[in-house]
């Protein structure tokens, strides 16, 4: 224990504690005793190889112990390549399992196209429209379970509130949304593929009042009831 911290103590920067943090100097001590376990290991292994090499210089002369001592040398040595092998091999294969689980886990993502809202004849009830990208990120087969929009409301000096809202295919039909179709719900998407189509929400503007909407906020349920999100920025205002 005193040649060891006689060895420490020769590096100038483990003489005295120049360091402000305790951390980064216990990190100095770390990194010179293992220079000094590198330098040990080195000096051992130089000596086994001198040895080893006079033993086999002397072949001719090695009695039954030093074959017997040679042989277990070699074993030792065939021994340590195979366990460093059979490591190697075992992280690769763990490895190669994670990824391959990953690959296999539900991911799926939510880009937003477009993104607007319009008021009915009526006056009475205003219908928000979004065209979405859903792509299915996983090597596995998944499905839409449901899509809703969050809003996120409030008054003026008040405290807001969330509005949960379901998709409304029904609303989506009775508006012009061009050649994009409606996303059905429940709705299959297959490994790697990537679906478009258009969700409406519809909502009584007595719900809303005069409030502020600070956000508009998608979410894509899946099968295994993972939530995907994204969020509309802008929404423009068209008319019927």
């Amino acid at each position: 224990m005193g040649r060891f911290f006689a060895w420490i103590q020769r590096q100038q920067r483990t003489l005295t504690c120049w360091e402000h943090s305790t951390e980064n100097f216990l990190d100095f001590v770390q990194l010179v005793s293992i220079l000094i376990s590198r330098k040990q290991f080195s000096n051992k292994f130089e000596y086994a190889t001198a040895t080893a090499w006079g033993v086999m210089m002397d072949i001719k002369v090695m009695g039954v112990s030093e074959w017997i001592a040679l042989g277990t040398m070699i074993a030792a040595c065939i021994a340590a390549w195979q366990a460093i092998r059979s490591t190697r091999l075992s992280g690769r294969m763990y490895s190669l399992l994670i990824s391959e689980q990953r690959r296999t886990e539900p991911a799926v993502e939510v880009y937003l196209v477009d993104s607007r809202f319009l008021h009915l004849s009526n006056g009475q009830r205003r219908v928000y429209v979004f065209h979405l990208l859903i792509t299915n990120k996983s090597m596995a087969a998944n499905s839409i379970k449901d899509v809703r929009l969050s809003l996120k409301h409030g008054q003026r000096g008040q405290p807001s509130s969330n509005i949960v809202i379901p998709h409304d295919s029904k609303a989506a039909s009775t508006i012009d949304i061009g050649a994009t179709e409606i996303l059905r719900v429940p709705n299959p998407i297959a490994a790697g593929e990537t679906i478009s189509g258009v969700v409406a929400f519809s909502i009584a503007d007595a719900l809303l009042g005069n409030g502020l909407v600070e956000a508009y906020i998608v979410t894509v349920l899946d099968a295994h009831d993972r939530e995907s999100h994204c969020q509309a920025i802008f929404l423009r205002e068209t008319k019927l």
